[in-house]
């Protein structure tokens, strides 16, 4: 009997726990909204937009990728290198979640040769982590 009682208070605390970690995420998402419209510099709208872009990631890809386009134009308008290199990688983990992976492979090779050329190894390694993730689907 105790056993069932456990599941049952473990279910239940589960249900009840999901709705609460779901509008902590779209509260984090308002605020980031919010700082988007109130940012002037264009290297902290990069980073507000790939946040955002993070929020959605997993529940809306779609909003997710439109963030990270933002992101991806906004940095090739302003010659922001390392801003184009984070919002290439966004792309092109967005892309394999929603298994484009014709884009996804464009975007990690793009991101890859981007990290190399900025000697940021950590970024060629989660370029070549996405490219390795390709390949196994």
């Amino acid at each position: 009997m105790d056993r069932y009682l456990i599941r049952f208070v473990t279910i239940i605390f589960f249900c009840l726990s999901l709705p609460a970690a779901h509008s902590q995420t779209f509260r984090k998402a308002d605020s980031l909204e919010i700082a988007l419209t109130l940012v002037k510099n264009s290297g902290d709208k990069t980073n507000i937009l790939l946040e955002l872009a993070d929020e959605y990631m997993n529940n809306n890809p779609e909003k997710a990728l439109a963030y990270a386009q933002q992101a991806y134009r906004l940095s090739t308008e302003h010659e922001d290198t390392e801003g184009l290199l984070h919002a290439t990688l966004h792309l092109a983990k967005i892309y394999w979640s929603m298994t484009n992976f014709k884009e996804a492979r464009e975007y990690a090779g793009g991101a890859r040769q981007l990290a190399k050329d900025l000697d940021q190894p950590k970024e060629e390694a989660m370029a070549l982590r996405i490219s390795g993730l390709i390949y196994i689907e």
